[in-house]
């Protein structure tokens, strides 16, 4: 008897389809995972530097966000990250977006930064202050400020506005007093690493009692 050794080339191409199969499946998810991986911690790296702003100001001459307007907030956040350009009007091509953004967010200042994030400050802002006794947790008009993770690239969505399936890239956060708060359950639940989803995002519960702000004139 002859004995065969090594594989048959129709082995060979089963085995490589088997292969090709399996990473087709894997790869989008494995991609996606990573891609939201880095949207993660450049939400947070920009957090935190957004964090010290209201702190280093009140310690300097005793304003914070409850005395910003938007545009103060523009100028505050133009001194403390390295801003490479600033468009105070939407306009998708001026700045490099190759999606656009949700119509919510088309009234603006837009903070392009050298690290590549953008950070998107509306212009209805209005002097936020921290109210424990606020009925709506952070949800008012006037307390939020945006962080795009990925620049100019897309999807351009909300977390925890947009469809939960897909990968979202823009962060809202609550700016208030010497404060600032993820801005909705699904930020906080990166903000706190919660992995744990559901059809409806994450399932972590907001906690009021960090982010209930208020406006004042």
């Amino acid at each position: 008897m002859t004995k065969r050794f090594g594989f048959t080339l129709a082995e060979v191409l089963i085995t490589l389809a088997i292969i090709g199969v399996v990473a087709a499946l894997t790869l989008p998810a494995l991609l996606n995972s990573t891609r939201g991986a880095e949207l993660k911690t450049g939400f947070k790296k920009e957090f935190a530097a957004m964090a010290s702003i209201p702190k280093l100001s009140y310690a300097h001459d005793g304003t914070d966000f409850s005395n910003w307007d938007a545009d103060e907030v523009v100028a505050q956040f133009q001194d403390s990250f390295d801003v490479v350009k600033t468009e105070t009007t939407y306009d998708k091509d001026a700045l490099g977006l190759l999606a656009e953004y949700p119509t919510d967010l088309q009234a603006a200042t837009y903070l392009v930064l050298n690290d590549g994030a953008i950070l998107i400050v509306p212009d209805d802002y209005s002097k936020c202050t921290y109210d424990a006794s606020a009925a709506t947790p952070g949800a008012e008009t006037g307390c939020l400020v945006y962080i795009d993770a990925n620049g100019v690239n897309g999807p351009n969505k909300i977390i925890g506005v947009d469809d939960a399936t897909t990968v979202t890239d823009i962060y809202p956060v609550i700016a208030g007093g010497m404060f600032i708060r993820p801005g909705n359950a699904a930020a906080q639940a990166v903000f706190e690493n919660q992995k744990k989803l559901d059809a409806d995002g994450p399932t972590a519960t907001f906690d009021a009692n960090k982010v209930k702000f208020t406006t004042h004139p």
